[in-house]
C-alpha cells in the first residue's frame, strides 16, 4: 500500500525536530573527528618531516615527505568516511524507533557492529553509480551547450557561457533532487536489512502489515 502524502506527514511529523537534532549532532560529531583526524595527521606529518630531514635532504627528502603525506591523507579521509558509515542508520533509528540524538547514533553503531565491510562497499556502490549517473547527464548536457549552435542562438545581450552555466546549474540542481531520495531510500532499505538479519524484523513487518488489512 502506498500512503498518501498526507499519511506521510502525519506520522512523520512527530519526529521531525528530533531528527533535525540528530542530524545536526551527527554533523557535529564529523567535524570533530575530522578536526581531530587532520590535527593527528599535522603531528605525524611533523615528526616524520623532521625525521627525514634528519637523515636525508634535498629533493629526495621532499619527494619522500610528500608521499607519506598523500597517503597519510588518504588514511584519514577513508577514516572519517568510516565514521560516517557508522552514523549512516542514525536518521532511520530516530524517525522509525523514536530515538534520538546520541540514542540514535549508538543504535546505528550498534546496526554496523560487525557488518562494517557490508555497509561501506553498499553505501559506496550507490554513491558512485549516482554519481557516475549524474556525471553522464551532466556531461549530456554541456555537450548540447557547447554546441555553436546554441552559442549562436543567445541573445546579444546575454553571454553565452553565463547561459550554460545557468542551465548547468538548474540540471545538477534537478539532479540533486532526484538522486538524493533514492540514497536516502538505499539507505532506509540497508537499515532494514540489517534489522531483519539480527532482529527477526521481518516477522514484525508482516504481523504489522496482517493487523492493516
Amino acid at each position: 500500500r502506498k500512503p498518501t502524502l498526507g499519511q506521510t506527514w502525519r506520522r512523520f511529523a512527530p519526529r521531525f525536530w528530533p531528527l533535525v537534532a540528530t542530524t545536526l549532532l551527527t554533523g557535529i560529531l564529523l567535524i570533530l573527528i575530522a578536526i581531530v583526524l587532520a590535527l593527528v595527521g599535522l603531528v605525524v606529518i611533523a615528526a616524520l618531516a623532521g625525521a627525514i630531514s634528519s637523515t636525508r635532504g634535498g629533493m629526495g627528502a621532499v619527494a619522500a615527505i610528500g608521499l607519506i603525506s598523500l597517503a597519510l591523507i588518504a588514511v584519514l579521509v577513508f577514516a572519517q568516511f568510516c565514521f560516517a558509515v557508522r552514523f549512516l542508520y542514525a536518521p532511520a533509528a530516530t524517525v522509525i524507533e523514536g530515538r534520538s540524538g546520541f540514542g540514535a547514533i549508538g543504535r546505528s553503531w550498534e546496526l554496523t557492529q560487525g557488518r562494517w565491510m557490508r555497509s561501506v562497499g553498499r553505501y559506496l556502490l550507490i554513491v558512485l553509480l549516482s554519481m557516475v549517473a549524474m556525471w553522464i547527464v551532466s556531461l549530456g548536457v554541456s555537450s548540447v551547450l557547447d554546441m555553436s549552435v546554441f552559442a549562436t542562438a543567445v541573445d546579444g545581450t546575454v553571454s553565452a557561457a553565463v547561459v550554460k552555466q545557468a542551465v548547468s546549474t538548474a540540471v545538477m540542481t534537478v539532479l540533486q533532487s532526484l538522486v538524493t531520495p533514492l540514497v536516502t531510500s538505499y539507505i532506509l532499505l540497508m537499515y532494514l536489512d540489517e534489522r531483519i538479519r539480527r532482529e527477526n524484523f521481518a516477522a514484525t513487518l508482516a504481523a504489522a502489515a496482517a493487523g492493516n488489512q
